[in-house]
């Protein structure tokens, strides 16, 4: 658990941690909760860390585990802290790695061990999808080698920028020379903000994978008459190998993917953020239960969802939409009045002693 004051290890992507507008999230790289100083105005409520602590039990966190036993990631993983620990001052053009060229030899043999997740709880996983019934099989190959090469395109059009911007960060001495410098640390710099950068290293980060990919290709292609072209062939062969790369990784969560492509296209549903819900309202009444008075159990729930309840009379006149909502929008949380259901699991309503006023609710069980 980290609290909003030890800046140092927040995010880069998650800097509104640091103002009172969040109150937590969790990084599934790290596996860590921040809490936000949002946490300390009006969401000061325990059931708030046990969400985000379920969160360590999810499908990114599974794969994540399982990534990081590969000879894959463990290669890259090395190769990033290599490049990552260079002098900023040394401006020689560091060699081609040999254990790249080996790595990139058996790629396709690699990445193929990239095996499918199973995710932990999947009975409730399943049980609170919306859309399950409408769930497409798994995606066939053309569908996904075409996912692939979309992301790395995306990935190399992100890359192009930031090589664009290295060109003009010419190393001192070097400003008159007329020819473009590669500043291999220039996108991690950031990391700086980080405990210990190459830990967070994933496969499944394309910013990460695909700038180290990139940098290495163009460390090792040889033969280019002039810099130009040396960053096209790069370029060229850095997409053909992040398109094999998400290719396999895109569906590696199965039918519980957050990934857009996946979800759009019909062949996932992500509820990882109502399985936490669901996994911290378990853990949540047996934390109220160590209270005697019934009175006190039932004010702890209430402060609990509170947050949740709608303005009056409005969930009526809005049923129609909740219900569209439901079954349309790939936003990861219920909508609040569905969420308040959905955190009244059996053992939360035995906690306060309350029976189910609405009839269509969702009863998930191990």
């Amino acid at each position: 658990l980290i609290a909003p004051w030890d800046y140092k290890i927040i995010d880069p992507d998650h800097v509104s941690c640091l103002e009172d507008e969040d109150n937590s999230y969790y990084n599934s790289y790290a596996n860590r909760v921040n809490i936000c100083a949002g946490y300390f105005f009006g969401d000061l409520n325990e059931f708030t860390i046990f969400h985000e602590l379920s969160h360590g039990l999810g499908t990114l966190r599974e794969f994540v585990l399982a990534e990081q036993k590969l000879h894959l990631w463990k290669t890259l993983r090395d190769l990033n802290q290599k490049l990552f620990e260079r002098d900023p001052e040394n401006v020689t053009e560091p060699a081609c790695p040999k254990e790249w060229l080996a790595l990139k030899k058996n790629w396709n043999h690699e990445v193929a061990k990239i095996a499918r997740v199973s995710p932990l709880f999947e009975k409730v996983r399943s049980c609170l999808q919306y859309r399950k019934s409408e769930l497409k099989p798994e995606p066939p190959k053309d569908i996904r080698d075409l996912w692939g090469y979309v992301t790395a395109g995306q990935t190399l059009d992100d890359l192009s920028t930031r090589k664009d911007l290295s060109v003009l960060l010419q190393p001192q001495g070097h400003e008159d020379s007329g020819e473009p410098y590669v500043n291999y640390r220039f996108h991690r710099i950031w990391a700086y903000t980080r405990p210990d950068p190459w830990d967070y290293f994933s496969l499944g980060s394309t910013s990460d994978t695909g700038s180290l990919i990139f940098d290495l290709e163009y460390l090792c292609t040889q033969g280019a008459k002039s810099n130009p072209e040396r960053f096209s062939l790069a370029a060229k062969s850095t997409r053909t190998l992040l398109t094999r790369l998400y290719s396999q990784i895109i569906p590696a969560l199965g039918k519980y993917a957050d990934n857009q492509m996946m979800v759009l296209g019909g062949y996932a549903e992500d509820s990882e953020e109502r399985t936490a819900d669901w996994l911290a309202s378990q853990v949540f009444a047996s934390y109220i239960n160590r209270y005697p008075s019934l009175e006190d159990r039932r004010l702890k729930m209430v402060s609990r969802v509170v947050s949740f309840c709608p303005v009056k009379n409005t969930e009526k006149k809005t049923s129609d939409l909740q219900e569209i909502e439901k079954r349309l929008s790939t936003e990861a949380h219920s909508v609040d009045s569905e969420r308040i259901r959905e955190f009244m699991t059996a053992p939360v309503r035995e906690a306060i002693q309350c029976k189910l006023d609405f009839p269509n609710a969702t009863n998930c069980s191990l």
